[in-house]
């Protein structure tokens, strides 16, 4: 049974290459029903293409996986930011049910309500700032960003700094859980996002 459900997942997430809503939410259960291992890198890439799509609901039950999935690893830093990234993406897009299964699965949740940080100076971030904040805001360490972004990890230091700075916060776990990746994407980049139904 196990063994049908991931290939049938394969299937759909070789078949909705040119439909990304679908693709995310096919990436999510090949994640489910594959190796723990790999779940956090499926769950990622679903989670670009519904924050793209702009679909909330859907990102946010992808969220809970992720921090899962972390936590099953025993990475349990990134599953708590990656948790509260979660609980704020439900709030935002009035998940009534998710939220209360979030609520059943931590016994603190004064940790979930004071991790949010201040949104004031979100708008003073260049959008180099706002890439590495998200990533960071994930969980991703230094090293990881800059592999990300093909920067150095000295860069990335000096652009944290700016934002723990503009955000007056001082550390990672501060930052605002609300921090998205406003990636600055090409004219090319967003007609061919159009043309697959993200646009």
């Amino acid at each position: 049974m196990h063994d049908g459900a991931f290939v049938l997942a394969q299937r759909a997430v070789t078949q909705t290459r040119d439909r990304p809503r679908i693709r995310g939410s096919a990436l999510r259960l090949l994640a489910a029903t594959g190796l723990t291992a790999r779940r956090p890198d499926l769950l990622t890439e679903a989670l670009d293409l519904l924050e793209d799509c702009g679909d909330r609901y859907e990102q946010a039950r992808v969220l809970v996986d992720l921090s899962r999935s972390y936590h099953q690893l025993e990475e349990y830093r990134r599953a708590r930011m990656i948790f509260r990234r979660a609980w704020h993406v439900a709030n935002l897009c009035d998940a009534g049910p998710l939220t209360k299964e979030l609520l059943s699965a931590t016994g603190d949740l004064s940790s979930l309500e004071t991790a949010s940080g201040s949104t004031d100076g979100i708008t003073s971030l260049t959008g180099s700032e706002r890439r590495v904040a998200s990533l960071a805001v994930m969980g991703c360490t230094n090293r990881e960003i800059a592999s990300k972004l093909h920067i150095t990890a000295s860069t990335v230091e000096q652009h944290l700094t700016r934002v723990y700075r503009k955000l007056n916060v001082k550390r990672r776990k501060d930052l605002p859980v609300d921090l998205r990746s406003d990636v600055v994407k090409s004219d090319v980049v967003k007609a061919e996002r159009a043309q697959l139904g993200c646009g």
